[in-house]
């Protein structure tokens, strides 16, 4: 299966090449894995196209804390990984934030 890994500000994509006919995926599908895998994060995915395959997600856990951006995407990305190897998840926009960082993106000045 190829991949390609893109960094652009801050936001990892992961895109694979997935076989035609693949089952499509809900966004609260996501969103349970992603919890499942890292308690009491909360987690926004949406479909960005409609077609069940492309997402992006914002995702602000307390495991985050003090990880480089890279690891805390390679966290969420373990939870949906037999989903990115077979196919049924082809894309994904990440964004991923501490619950500090997040709290300071809310601010009016933030």
């Amino acid at each position: 299966m190829d991949e390609q890994v893109e960094i652009r500000g801050g936001i990892l994509s992961l895109d694979t090449v997935r076989p035609r006919g693949q089952q499509r995926m809900d966004p609260r599908e996501i969103e349970a894995l992603v919890r499942a895998a890292l308690p009491g994060a909360r987690v926004q995915v949406e479909d960005t196209v409609g077609d069940g395959h492309h997402f992006q997600a914002i995702v602000v856990a307390e495991q985050f804390q003090g990880l480089p951006l890279i690891k805390q995407h390679r966290l969420v990305n373990e939870a949906l990984k037999a989903y990115l190897q077979d196919g049924r998840l082809h894309a994904l926009a990440l964004r991923t934030f501490t619950p500090a960082q997040w709290e300071q993106l809310q601010e009016p000045d933030g």
